[in-house]
């Protein structure tokens, strides 16, 4: 009997425990659901923050726009400053043509050594220099001159010419390695001279002079510089007046060559 009720009080309770379960479990899940609201919450507020569009960034201040580089060796280049304030000296070697003007008519081949040295700026793109030449030259020539009562003389002469003429030089770069020149200055000449004359009726003459001249120059030239140390040039025109005795007047071509110490 007592295994009887046992068995009747379980099978009632197993009965009512799915019954118990199925009320209890709404009010247990109902806190659940309660407590997901929040999180639900919480979770779509980032999510609005992250939809708000992000700030501008602050705009970079721009710097001026690089210039374009100019072509190397264009005229319109600056010449750079360097060149001006050369302290050592540049040796020249010159070599060229001299013409006589005038009654010295004549043609002889000129070399010419020069130094050289830059002074001062006069500008961002004219100098001011000196220049010392030394020039040594032979000049010759022969002339039939009519003489009346004596009828026709022919003349010889040649002469050895010496000169030494400081110049002052302004220069003006037209480019990094092109440079005009012009040059001015007063010097002295020593000519050693022969001649010979056949006077009819007199015969053959040999008479030896020599003397001293002033000179006056002006000339005017350009230089191209391939390296810092070497220049090549020319002196496109020069005027040598020469008064005083020995060679006359010239005027002259030459081109040169310097290197500086």
């Amino acid at each position: 009997m007592i295994a009887r009720r046992l068995a009747v009080v379980l099978a009632a309770a197993l009965a009512a425990s799915p019954a118990a379960r199925a009320q209890t479990s709404p009010s247990r899940r109902a806190p659940a659901s309660a407590a997901k609201k929040p999180a639900a919450k919480a979770l779509a507020a980032p999510a609005a923050v992250a939809a708000e569009p992000a700030p501008a960034p602050a705009p970079v201040a721009q710097g001026p726009a690089p210039v374009a580089a100019e072509t190397a060796g264009g005229l319109s280049q600056e010449p750079p400053a360097g060149w001006f304030a050369e302290p050592e000296w540049r040796i020249a070697t010159l070599l060229g043509a001299e013409f006589g003007i005038g009654d010295a008519s004549y043609s002889a081949l000129k070399l010419r050594v020069d130094a050289e040295r830059t002074v001062r700026a006069l500008s961002p793109r004219a100098a001011l220099g000196w220049v010392i030449s030394a020039g040594v030259l032979h000049a010759s020539d022969s002339q039939d001159v009519p003489v009346p009562m004596m009828g026709t003389v022919a003349m010889e002469w040649g002469a050895n010419l010496f000169e030494v003429v400081p110049a002052a030089r302004v220069t003006y770069a037209l480019g990094p390695k092109l440079w005009i020149h012009g040059d001015a200055g007063l010097g002295v000449a020593y000519t050693a001279a022969s001649g010979s004359v056949d006077v009819p009726g007199i015969g053959h003459v040999e008479p030896v002079s020599g003397g001293v001249a002033g000179v006056a120059r002006l000339a005017g030239g350009l230089a191209f510089t391939p390296t810092p140390n070497v220049r090549v040039g020319a002196q496109l025109v020069g005027f040598d007046v020469r008064f005083g005795d020995g060679v006359g007047s010239a005027f002259s071509f030459l081109v040169s060559a310097s290197h500086r110490l």
